[in-house]
């Protein structure tokens, strides 16, 4: 399947593979939903109630440090941060004897404007193929891993 895979990315050592992915979302969903689904999971994650309440009303102030990478990928925060993009062929394989999942994705081809000739666009990055092996009963979203807070 196609899907928004919404994770967590960085060097902080509180980054398992138990809890790296934070959502898998339809590729038919918009880019400015996930951009906002992000916003809220990083809000919950690094900000007080009072904190929230505070920016709720201010876009803005909230989305400063996000960095919109191109229409199908999104980095909030740094280290930890999270890091929404669409990947394709997501398939996700149970093994009940060893009580795991393992989740196998595409991540789409990167390219960049050509510097020589702006009408070319050059790869940068060829498409990879990515394998998360985790335990069965651990839900997605858990706490953020442990570290420095997610800045703006």
């Amino acid at each position: 399947m196609n899907a928004w895979l919404i994770t967590w990315e960085g060097t902080t050592r509180g980054i398992t593979d138990e809890n790296k992915i934070i959502a898998i979302i339809g590729s038919q969903r918009s880019h400015s939903f996930i951009e906002d689904l992000v916003d809220t999971i990083t809000q919950m994650s690094s900000k007080t109630a009072y904190e929230m309440a505070y920016l709720a009303n201010r876009k803005r102030k909230r989305i400063q440090g996000s960095k919109v990478m191109n229409t199908s990928s999104i980095i909030f925060g740094s280290n930890p941060s999270i890091y929404a993009r669409q990947v394709k062929d997501l398939k996700i394989t149970r093994n009940p004897k060893e009580s795991t999942e393992t989740i196998v994705w595409y991540e789409h081809e990167e390219y960049r404007r050509d510097p020589d000739d702006a009408y070319k666009q050059k790869l940068i990055e060829s498409s990879k193929k990515v394998q998360v092996t985790r335990h069965i009963d651990t839900p997605l979203l858990q706490c953020r891993p442990r570290s420095t807070n997610i800045g703006y």
